[in-house]
Order: C-alpha cells, then structure tokens, then sequence
C-alpha cells in the first residue's frame, strides 16, 4: 500500500513531463509553419511560384552539385562542405535579400508620398484623388502598393481596409505602425492632412536616424569583415603550410627519425588543420551576427552575410596555403 501512494506522484510527474514536452513540440512546430508561411509570403512577393520546400530542397540540390564540383575539382571534402552550405545558404536567401531591399525602398519614399497625400487633401482634393495623384509619381515598388490600395477602392472597399492592406505587401514595423496611427486618426475623425503631415516628418526623421546609424558602422563592418573573410584565413593558411613545412624539413634531414614521433607530429598537424577549419568556419559565423546586428539590429540578418563571408574565407585559406606551399617548395 506504502508503495503504492509513493507510486501514484510518480506517475502523475512522469505525465505532467509528458505534457511538458508535447507543449515544446508542438510549440516548434507551430514556430516551424509560421516561418514557412512567411517564407512562402516572401516567395510570392519575388513571383517564385513553389513550396518554400521545394525551393530549399532546389537550393540543396545547387548545393550538392557545387559541393560535388568542388570535390573534383580540389579534391578537399570540408571546402565541398563549405560550398555547400554556402550554395544553399545564398539561394535561399537570395529572395529574403530581394525582399529587404524592396522594403527598404517603401521605407524611403513612403515619408515623400505622405507628404505629397497632405499637400493635395490640403487643396481640396479627397482620398481616393490623393492616393491616384501620388501613384502616378515614381516610388518605385511604393508606387505598385498605393496602385493596389487605388484598385481596392475602385472595388468598393473603404479607406480604412483599401489603405490598411499595404501591412499585408510589405513586413516593415515602421510602415505597419504609421499605417496604424493613419487609421486611429481617420477613426477618431482627426484631420487627415495634418496628421500625414506631421507622421511624413517622423518617419524621414526615423529613416534619417537608421541610415546615420548604418553610416556610422560602416568602418567597424568593414573592419569585421576584412579580419574575419580575409587576414584570418590568410594566417590561418600561413600557420597551416608552415606547421607541414616544419614536419617536412625535420624528416627529410634527419632531425626525427623515429616513426613514432613523425606520426605524431602528422597527426597533430591534421588536428591543427581540421581545428583552424573548424576556428574559420566559426569566427565566420560570429561576424555574420555582429555585422548584421550592428547594421540592422537584426541577428537574424546573418543568413544573408554568412555564405558570403564563410565562402571567401576558406577561398583565401586555402589560396594562402596553396601559395606559401609554392614558396617554401623550393626550400626543401
């Protein structure tokens, strides 16, 4: 009986456990399907018309043929798997690239348009006669969103759900959040003139602020990227070439003779080599992150950066080590 009682807590921690653990997986798969929609949402602004699956599963297969290529080619099975991961990494992020730049275009014409929409309601002019005047000015793919606000209005809808379809085109939290102080405003009767007036103001002030922000950066980017792609793997491919040379001249003089200790030292050479790789392929990694946040204040950015900054990094490791071989092959 005694064990009994002390059984039955047992068994409800091991459900409660069980809970637990189907809640994170389902948590998961929730996060999952929701990166895939919004994937999918990115994908259909770039006019690719497949599952966000079938382009990861295309841009795997790029990567394969590339990592297959290379492997002919060098005959070097990590710098297959570096192209690889940067050939998939680059096509997949190739459409999130697209679609950044796009909504960096919004963000900076859309203060011009709204001031150009105050001037007009300003004169006398409605709505409807506002948003067709601004659309015939060249905002770029600004200008492809107000002619669907233009031709929902033409269907029948009113203001409020014509002008709030814009947050469905375009992930920008500064456009979403001026398209909801727009409405607030027309909801609450304010007038409209004034208040796009006053919102064009600070959102240049705000776009203003993240291009000096980019500005400001741009010599600690530079510095990243160019001690993280380009002096390091130059080292690493120096240190690499210089630690065989070593082992080498030292058997081939005769200063080690024993087999046990020139297998040691092949064996700790290829761990120095397989640990720079490694180092490499990390610090790569790292200075996605810091550049994209300090750009963007957006880690996540770092998809975009990565491929670009691993695959330079290991085409100038391995040139250096090609090329300090070539010198010191004289020397032996």
């Amino acid at each position: 009986m005694h064990s009994k009682k002390l059984s039955l807590p047992k068994r409800k921690m091991a459900s409660l456990q069980r809970c637990k653990n189907q809640n994170k997986f389902i948590k998961k798969v929730i996060f999952m399907s929701n990166l895939m929609l919004k994937y999918k949402k990115i994908l259909e602004r770039n006019k690719i018309k497949l599952h966000p699956l079938v382009w990861i599963a295309i841009a795997v297969l790029f990567g394969i043929v590339g990592a297959v290529f290379v492997t002919l080619l060098v005959g070097n099975y990590v710098f297959a798997a570096v192209t690889l991961i940067a050939i998939a990494d680059i096509i997949i992020g190739l459409p999130i690239y697209v679609e950044n730049k796009r909504t960096a275009q919004i963000e900076k014409f859309f203060p011009s348009a709204l001031r150009e929409m105050s001037d007009i309601l300003k004169s006398g002019g409605t709505y409807e006669y506002a948003l067709r005047e601004v659309s015939l000015i060249d905002y770029g793919p600004l200008t492809k969103e107000l002619n669907k606000i233009l031709r929902r209005l033409e269907d029948g809808a009113n203001f409020e759900d014509a002008f709030s379809s814009i947050n469905e085109n375009v992930d920008s939290s500064l456009i979403k959040k001026v398209v909801i102080i727009i409405l607030d405003s027309v909801r609450a009767g304010a007038g409209l003139a004034d208040v796009l007036d006053e919102i064009a103001e600070d959102a240049r002030n705000l776009y203003k602020l993240q291009q000096e922000r980019k500005a400001k950066t741009t010599m600690q980017v530079l510095f990243i990227a160019a001690a993280g792609s380009v002096i390091a793997p130059a080292i690493f491919g120096l240190v690499n070439t210089l630690s065989s040379f070593l082992v080498e001249v030292s058997t081939s003089t005769g200063m080690v003779e024993s087999v046990k200790e020139i297998a040691a030292a092949v064996y700790a050479g290829d761990i120095i080599y397989n640990v720079l790789l490694f180092y490499l392929f990390f610090e790569s990694l790292i200075s996605s992150v810091i550049i994209a946040y300090m750009r963007d204040k957006n880690a996540s950015k770092a998809l975009l950066y990565f491929p670009l900054f691993v695959f330079v990094g290991f085409i100038i490791f391995f040139l250096a080590k090609y090329a300090t071989k070539v010198m010191l092959a004289g020397m032996i």
